[in-house]
């Protein structure tokens, strides 16, 4: 009853338009306000707005605040727990209770976000796309915490494999998907784009990360995300690999670990482009 109810509202909000196309749908998984504000930052992003999921209506900006404060006492709360663990701190008051805090602080993220789970992001995927029969999203951009095909954020996790389930469910809202973006570390190894790229035989271009990626508010990566927008429409309308090189290294030079699928063809790492 209440994701029936978030839902509802959902559909009394005006933010999506009917008849639209060439949208940008940011799934954001770890409560990237920074990330998503910076592909809105130039003109281009703005006459192709981005839709968020999970929305702010189904987990509003004071929800995300609460989870981020969770999230901030589970990352003190662990390097804790790893402490007493090798020291002498084991007897401790502080190390007693340092497993019922990580419970509780994980309850407390938790009911920040009414225990957000994919389905729960499916079925608001269900009715954007059910209240704009015309959408059609080129870009898909996916912000979180990586590692062996798991993704995991502050609002919730998932795997890959439930990520490309869902986006497969609405082919014609994706039929011109051109572009993913994954903004997560190990994203754009050759392991990683071998994995993912079957799924979307016609998406021009991948973008992810060859190895550790930069935190989501870190100014290298509000820059490189800037950039990259600037750069989308170079990008996608290059005819051949050399013509993609330059663009390339002007990414890279924002050092950020950049890699590049174009056309299924070749991939651009920071040590030169290979066949893919």
């Amino acid at each position: 009853m209440l994701i029936y109810l978030s839902l509802l509202f959902l559909l009394c909000v005006a933010s999506i338009s009917g008849a639209v196309s060439a949208r940008t749908l940011f799934i954001d998984l770890n409560n990237a306000g920074s990330e998503i504000k910076a592909f809105n930052a130039n003109a281009l992003s703005k006459a192709r707005p981005i839709i968020v999921l999970p929305s702010y209506e189904r987990i509003d900006p004071k929800q995300r605040k609460a989870a981020r404060v969770a999230n901030a006492s589970l990352d003190v709360l662990t390097v804790l727990a790893q402490d007493c663990a090798v020291s002498g701190l084991a007897k401790s008051e502080q190390c007693r209770n340092v497993y019922v805090n990580i419970r509780n602080a994980e309850l407390d993220r938790i009911a920040a976000t009414g225990d957000y789970s994919i389905d729960d992001l499916t079925l608001e995927l269900i009715y954007v796309v059910k209240t704009n029969p015309d959408i059609r999203f080129d870009t898909l951009v996916v912000s979180g915490h990586h590692e062996f095909k798991h993704y995991r954020g502050e609002l919730l996790q998932a795997t890959q494999q439930q990520i490309v389930n869902m986006v497969k469910q609405f082919g014609p809202a994706f039929s011109r998907l051109n572009m993913i973006v994954l903004l997560g570390c190990g994203t754009g190894s050759r392991i990683a784009f071998t994995e993912l790229a079957p799924w979307f035989p016609n998406v021009t271009l991948m973008v992810g990360a060859q190895d550790q990626a930069p935190t989501r508010d870190e100014a290298r990566n509000l820059l490189f995300i800037r950039k990259l927008n600037a750069s989308r429409a170079r990008l996608l309308n290059t005819q051949t690999s050399a013509q993609i090189e330059p663009i390339f290294r002007s990414l890279l030079a924002e050092n950020w670990p950049v890699s590049l699928l174009w056309r299924h063809q070749v991939l651009f790492f920071n040590t030169g482009a290979e066949p893919f």
